[in-house]
């Protein structure tokens, strides 16, 4: 059988970067965003239930944004390598747009099944994560009715575990959830929207 020749179809792949800044740099932005929470009570309308969250660009987050540069290329050049059209595609890309939100979930909070598929790749940041509540992730197919057979791949949700520091990107197309923060403290991430432009 050294003949088969393997064509992927669809690939939904997570990227991770563990250990993503200093504890001091942690710490200076923790600080930055308790102190925008406190002068500004009020969340965006498209937040979920006991979820603060405010657009955001914090001083001193050089290190953060060089670290998703980074994954980002990294991620093009998987992509680019297994997938013909995404390949001829990336050549034209002249302008990276990146849109940050900081999000602050209460005990109890959790953000509901949704993707970002008006982007190219969908981010996050966890700053204070550890044991709030997983984060999901879908198949597409499998959504409404849960019907497609349980021996096929990739049909069965996949949690990712996440620990402070960790910055993980994946395809923005990917549905996906966070579970309820059942710990004793609040849940603290930066999300970012990628958007790949060809002008």
């Amino acid at each position: 059988m050294t003949d088969i020749k393997r064509n992927p179809l669809l690939h939904a792949d997570i990227f991770t970067l563990k250990n993503v800044g200093t504890e001091e740099q942690r710490a200076d932005l923790l600080k930055h965003v308790l102190d925008h929470k406190k002068t500004n009570e009020e969340s965006l309308v498209a937040s979920n239930p006991g979820c603060w969250r405010q657009r955001c660009a914090y001083p001193n987050m050089g290190w953060l944004m060089d670290a998703l540069t980074n994954l980002l290329r990294s991620t093009i050049k998987y992509y680019s390598d297994v997938d013909f059209v995404f390949n001829k595609l990336s050549e034209t890309i002249k302008k990276t747009d990146i849109e940050a939100w900081v999000n602050v979930n209460s005990i109890g909070a959790g953000n509901t099944l949704h993707s970002h598929k008006g982007v190219s790749f969908a981010c996050v940041y966890y700053l204070q994560s550890k044991d709030t509540g997983n984060l999901v992730f879908s198949n597409p197919a499998n959504i409404l009715s849960h019907d497609c057979h349980t021996l096929s791949p990739f049909v069965h949700p996949k949690a990712v575990v996440p620990d402070d520091g960790d910055l993980i990107m994946w395809p923005s197309w990917v549905p996906h959830l966070v579970e309820p923060n059942m710990s004793d403290k609040d849940r603290i991430n930066l999300a970012f929207n990628i958007r790949l432009n060809e002008q």
